[in-house]
């Protein structure tokens, strides 16, 4: 358990685990609109309120504990682990993201591979404990959670409306995606897991992520993400 990535309401008598790369920005935003603050969206995908970043308010340090916070409502929201490593390498390989630069010292290290089929390798080749944490398994930090419910990014429009209704807030809305930062999905491709930066960069294409796959990637990636997958996309 990773307490570290819990959000507490003791007004509402909630806890929220959120993951990297599993719509965190959004679910921070909601947090923020629960305590009464203003969340907007930056060009390129990140939340602010006021001129702070979403991830930095103080709020958002209120971490569970166990004994402070006996018989709350726990409740998580999961992404395809697939799916965020394809947005996890399209963010590392974009150089118009100001995140771009931002390299934490854990593996994957952007100068290190030039394709995707590099970048998944590095990813499966390293210990979970040592990757980085956008790409690392959701498991493992709330594992040991008493979870009343999961939610499944791809289908959080359907599943969403229970969550909020249990726990009193189904008045405050997710905040709205802006339509600049929904990325035009092109038709399916043929595998462009060997593409380079590039490729990508030039042909300016955002195919599914399922389009990154092979059956190569598809089977080294169970095997690292088994637990992932195991407990929510079988």
């Amino acid at each position: 358990m990773d307490t570290t990535l819990s959000l507490v309401s003791t007004e509402h008598k909630f806890v929220l685990w959120w993951h990297h790369k599993s719509a965190c920005t959004l679910m921070k935003g909601w947090f923020a609109a629960v305590l009464g603050l203003d969340f907007t969206w930056n060009e390129y995908g990140g939340g602010r309120v006021g001129g702070e970043s979403v991830h930095q308010l103080p709020g958002m340090a209120f971490h569970y504990d166990n004994d402070k916070h006996q018989g709350f409502y726990h409740f998580t929201v999961v992404r395809n682990p697939r799916a965020r490593l394809v947005s996890q390498y399209r963010q590392c390989i974009d150089e118009t993201d100001p995140r771009f630069n931002s390299d934490t010292g854990r593996p994957p290290d952007r100068q290190s591979y030039d394709s995707f089929r590099e970048f998944v390798g590095i990813v499966c080749s390293t210990p979970s404990e040592r990757l980085e944490y956008h790409v690392a398994l959701q498991w493992p930090p709330v594992e040991g959670v008493p979870l009343d419910a999961v939610v499944h990014l791809e289908s959080i429009d359907a599943e969403w409306p229970a969550i909020v209704e249990r726990i009193g807030l189904a008045h405050v809305p997710l905040p709205e995606v802006p339509d600049s930062y929904r990325k035009p999905r092109t038709a399916d491709v043929d595998c462009c897991a060997d593409w380079t930066k590039e490729q990508f960069t030039e042909s300016k294409l955002y195919p599914p992520w399922e389009c990154f796959f092979d059956d190569t990637l598809t089977a080294i990636t169970q095997v690292t993400f088994a637990k992932d997958l195991e407990q929510w996309y079988r």
